[in-house]
């Protein structure tokens, strides 16, 4: 299988599923996201929530991040992140 990078524009952010992206918004399945980040047992629990410029909220400084890949065709293989 030849894999090949593709670049999306993405320009907002929506959580309802499924997960896909149209027209430049990436709508992401909350329960989805979560239920395979909690697979990975090192969490106790966790609560996914979206912050736009402009919004009132704090966030904290990024100790750490991985560019998010996905195999477009041929499976439901995962690039490891």
């Amino acid at each position: 299988m030849r894999l090949e990078l593709h670049k999306a524009k993405v320009r907002g952010l929506a959580l309802d599923g499924p997960t896909r992206l149209e027209n430049g918004l990436l709508h992401i399945d909350k329960e989805e996201a979560l239920k395979k980040l909690l697979l990975d047992r090192r969490f106790a629990g966790l609560d996914l929530d979206l912050a736009s410029p402009g919004d009132s909220t704090r966030i904290i400084p990024v100790k750490d991040a991985i560019e998010p890949r996905v195999k477009l065709s041929g499976g439901q293989g995962y690039f490891p992140g």
